[in-house]
């Protein structure tokens, strides 16, 4: 280490100081880089995509929020009641489908469309299968 004599009571290490002024340089330094103002482009860029980010997040809920609202089917009940009887959509569809199956022999996947008319007054329920085959359900 160095010594440098600036008096003949004070002796002071080179290194210290040299270093003492490099640090205080390095602070400043750091000091003036803080206080500079953020360029307005910069900081107008940062807002301008967290703006779109918000904005892509906001329009995917709401996208997902419709989409699960299509996807929400509703569900109803039809119950036929005559002359003490009483009968379901489920019910009829089955019988209609047993006379596919079993007296037509089809397939129950060959159904595209049921269409099924009911007439209480003749306890019958009448049904056009796929635009095609027609027939009469007994109640």
């Amino acid at each position: 280490m160095a010594v440098r004599k600036t008096s003949s009571k004070e002796k002071t290490p080179v290194k210290a100081i040299e270093t003492k002024k490099d640090t205080t340089k390095a602070i400043e330094t750091r000091a003036a880089v803080l206080k500079e103002p953020v360029p307005a482009e910069k900081t107008e860029d940062k807002t301008t995509a967290k703006k779109a980010a918000l904005k892509k997040t906001v329009s995917a809920k709401k996208t997902s929020v419709r989409k699960a609202a299509k996807k929400v089917e509703l569900k109803t009940e039809m119950f036929l009641q005559f002359a003490g009887k009483e009968y379901t959509d489920k019910e009829i569809l089955q019988k209609v489908k047993e006379v596919w199956t079993k007296v037509l022999k089809n397939k129950v996947s060959d159904m595209k469309e049921v269409k099924i008319y009911l007439k209480p007054e003749e306890s019958a329920a009448y049904y056009v299968i796929n635009g095609e085959t027609t027939g009469r359900v007994d109640l």
